[in-house]
């Protein structure tokens, strides 16, 4: 959801689900290989947001930081907890078209 779509600044939030596929290595951290199935798929959920900067009508600069919330791959290691988190902070530009 935008805020003030109009404005010099606009803040807005994203959040959505899908899915996250994780690949293991082939071989364990001792150098044996791997038992363990190679592609772990799991659900994932992501929430965020961040702010656009109009430079020009159609041109805009974007900040943004989020947050991939997905369930635990299979590690080589025992982990506490049912999930994990991936914080994402990123930039980029911003085109409109049909404006």
């Amino acid at each position: 959801m935008k805020f003030a779509p109009g404005f010099f600044l606009s803040p807005w939030v994203a959040a959505g689900g899908g899915y996250a596929q994780f690949e293991q290595s082939s071989e364990l951290p001792d150098g044996t290989p791997n038992p363990g199935l190679r592609r772990i798929h799991r659900g994932a959920f992501d929430f965020g947001g961040g702010v656009d900067v109009r430079l020009l009508r159609w041109v805009a600069l974007r900040g943004e930081v989020r947050d991939f919330y997905t369930g635990n791959p299979a590690y080589n290691a025992g982990v506490s907890g049912s999930g994990q988190h991936n914080v994402v902070a990123s930039g980029g530009f911003v085109l409109r078209f049909g404006e």
